[in-house]
């Protein structure tokens, strides 16, 4: 009796622990989950480089993933920044709170993208080229 009694216990416990499993937590930065990455146009730009849109919203997994990617992998650049942003971009998480940041791609697959993390627009960082084509693979797509 104990025996089966045991067994129940772990039997529960195994179940309760795998249906209580988050299996899909989202895509996360800064411990946050994110739920949409959001670009819009600097007017400067709207007409070149192949934007025939004018605001993007990407609320797919694998759309975040390759912005958070591409953010987590920069290096920050030397000195003072004198840019004009490309696009704006918002991050918005699961909590409504936001980060904005000015994004610099083009269209050239052998270039390294900018990116500057808003409201410090002295200070850029390098987006490596693989996650600058990632980006530009979803955004001109």
């Amino acid at each position: 009796m104990r025996r089966n009694y045991l067994l129940f216990i772990l039997i529960f416990l195994v179940f309760v622990g795998g249906c209580n499993e988050k299996t899909n937590e989202g895509v996360l930065i800064n411990n946050k989950e994110v739920i949409s990455v959001s670009l819009n146009v600097d007017p400067m730009w709207e007409n070149g480089d192949n934007k025939s849109f004018k605001t993007k919203e990407f609320k797919d997994e694998s759309s975040i993933k390759i912005f958070i990617e591409a953010i987590e992998n920069v290096v920050q650049l030397e000195g003072i920044l004198n840019y004009k942003s490309e696009f704006d971009v918002t991050v918005t998480y699961i909590d409504k709170t936001t980060e904005r940041y000015h994004l610099n791609l083009g269209v050239e697959t052998e270039d390294e993208g900018l990116l500057v993390i808003l409201p410090d627009t002295n200070h850029g960082y390098i987006i490596k080229k693989e996650d600058a084509n990632k980006l530009r693979g979803i955004i001109y797509k």
